[in-house]
């Protein structure tokens, strides 16, 4: 479809597809000089407040079905081959998409470190001047494929979060603040004194207005469960910011989807 007025190549077009229910994921991967790393999948929160879509975040607490995360890892070991032929591109870059009832669905390539990669935890340097050095080349030929697909990879698996930021339009009165939180399941409360929380959650302020964030992990017994889609409790955390502190962010619901499977 044309847009008037837009001008230079591939400016001023744009494809209609059609609504597919399901939970947004992504799959990370690195272009080395040998290869495609790949890493496991993450879920994008997106929230839903009446027909308007809100971007909430990033959880590796959900498990897409086993077919359907062979089929992502597939098709970012595909794209990344292809970036690699076509124009010699070398790092970071993720594959977005909807989990449906029949499988995966891809929408988009995003050619950077995209929110997934803030989710790797444990490494030695920061994940952003990893993938500098392979960009740049700097890296001497030591990180191969191999080499970041088993390091990478595992520390996402280890580390099963929930990463959640909704941007506000202002601070509301009384804060900036920040609670301990436990999480039951798919719910979230204020942990109790004593009580060992299992992350926080907290508004301030930030270059838009204001923020509301959260990370909570999982961990034995505790915390969020592995398997199904985080999207619920995503909503059960910013219900819980606006009890506290009137943030407006109460009354969202979760994509729909197909579950862990």
């Amino acid at each position: 479809m044309d847009v008037p007025g837009a001008r230079g190549p591939g400016l001023g077009l744009f494809r209609v597809a059609p609504f597919v229910e399901g939970v947004p994921c992504s799959i990370g991967a690195v272009v080395t000089a040998d290869g495609v790393a790949v890493l496991r999948s993450v879920e994008n929160l997106v929230l839903r407040d009446g027909r308007r879509f809100l971007y909430s975040g990033v959880s590796s607490v959900y498990d897409p079905p086993v077919g359907v995360q062979r089929s992502m890892a597939e098709a970012a070991r595909r794209v990344g081959e292809e970036l690699r032929r076509r124009v010699g591109y070398r790092g970071a870059f993720s594959v977005d998409g909807i989990v449906t009832a029949a499988g995966w669905r891809a929408t988009e390539v995003n050619t950077r470190a995209s929110g997934g990669f803030g989710m790797l935890k444990g490494l030695t340097v920061p994940v952003g001047l990893l993938n500098a050095a392979i960009v740049e080349g700097w890296d001497d030929g030591a990180l191969t494929s191999a080499v970041i697909e088993s390091t990478l990879r595992p520390l996402l698996e280890a580390d099963r979060a929930l990463r959640l930021v909704r941007v506000l339009p202002a601070l509301p009165p009384g804060t900036p603040a920040s609670v301990a939180v436990c999480i039951d399941g798919q719910t979230a409360r204020v942990a109790a004194d004593g009580e060992e929380p299992d992350g926080e959650l907290l508004v301030g302020r930030a270059a838009t207005g204001a923020v509301v964030m959260s990370r909570v992990a999982a961990r034995p017994g505790a915390g969020p469960t592995p398997g199904p889609s985080a999207g619920p409790l995503a909503v059960a955390l910013l219900d819980l910011a606006d009890r506290l502190w009137s943030t407006g962010t109460a009354g969202l619901t979760a994509a729909g989807g197909t579950g862990a499977g």
